[in-house]
């Protein structure tokens, strides 16, 4: 009986060492897919201009949320609007409403009436302690106050930062521009 034993071929023996350019192709094909897939929308390839624009809408909403936050703030402590001039010898009769008395009284200590000082005849702690918010878009702290008497335009015209009707206590935004995810004016916010 003769041992014959086939021996290997040399080829299937030996381990290949280097990757295929088949394998090259396919890995880079594969990190180009994963690479598309990280890259966020809004990124460098946006234009610069639409990032600073969604920037300053969001600041804008956070903005108004607040500025209204604190009218509401004031109206709890107060039971009234601000921008009124307060009511003397204890009747909540209310004066003329104007863009200071609104600014004091949201920014300064007040006492149960709205009239704003200091000390302890005077409780009430300012509910915008920063002062009046700057309008990001425009880059103005200006409020323009209406009469009781007066509508809101129907778009805004940019002279101030913000329009208030303190008959009502609605607050807008006095900026030109558009949320076009919200199909909106800044003025319609």
């Amino acid at each position: 009986m003769t041992n014959t034993t086939e021996q290997p071929s040399a080829s299937t023996t030996q381990e290949r060492t280097n990757p295929t350019i088949t394998e090259y192709v396919l890995v880079v094909l594969v990190m180009g897919m994963i690479g598309v897939m990280a890259v966020p929308k809004g990124s460098p390839t946006a234009p610069k201009q639409d990032l600073y624009a969604q920037a300053a809408t969001e600041r804008l909403c956070t903005e108004l949320d607040r500025f209204r936050a604190a009218i509401v703030d004031y109206y709890a402590d107060h039971g009234v609007l601000p921008g009124y001039v307060p009511g003397q010898s204890r009747v909540r009769a209310h004066g003329r409403a104007s863009e200071k008395q609104f600014t004091l009284q949201l920014t300064r200590n007040t006492n149960g009436w709205g009239q704003p000082g200091s000390g302890v005849r005077y409780p009430f702690d300012p509910v915008l302690w920063e002062g009046v918010p700057v309008n990001p878009v425009n880059g103005l702290d200006t409020v323009l106050v209406l009469d009781d008497e007066t509508e809101f335009e129907s778009e805004a015209d940019g002279t101030t930062g913000w329009t208030y009707k303190p008959l009502t206590g609605e607050l807008r935004a006095n900026c030109r521009g558009r949320v076009e995810s919200l199909g909106k004016s800044y003025w319609e916010l």
